[in-house]
């Protein structure tokens, strides 16, 4: 089972996406994203981190960055209701960028991706 660290400062998407995928994955959720990558740097341990763009104090690229300079080889999706400029180079300079999903989202998008991720890590752990 694939443990997940989700960063998103609104509640309401945070407890949706927990919600949904639980289900299937170990989840923690963050609404700050100082706080997850304060605990990621103890537990760097999460094949995937799926961040929001726009969040205060700091924004998802930032943590992104933030997050690589512990794990280089660290996996993310990022979400975005108004993608722009920054986002879209973001998305193009990032190999460990694997799915760029738009608010309002499809599920499916997140299963598409994490299953994307399952099969990397299957694949380095034969």
């Amino acid at each position: 089972m694939v443990d997940i660290l989700i960063v998103e400062d609104d509640e309401d998407i945070l407890e949706i996406l927990h919600i949904y995928l639980s289900v299937k994955y170990n989840v923690t959720i963050f609404d700050n994203p100082k706080l997850a990558l304060e605990a990621y740097k103890i537990n760097p341990n999460f094949p995937l981190v799926i961040t929001d763009y726009f969040m205060p104090d700091l924004r998802g690229d930032q943590l992104i960055h933030e997050i690589l300079a512990i794990n280089e080889n660290q996996q993310f999706i990022l979400c975005s209701g108004t993608p722009n400029d920054e986002v879209a180079s973001l998305l193009e300079n990032n190999k460990n960028l694997i799915q760029f999903i738009k608010k309002p989202f499809d599920f499916s998008e997140f299963d598409d991706a994490i299953d994307v991720i399952e099969k990397k890590l299957l694949a380095t752990h034969i």
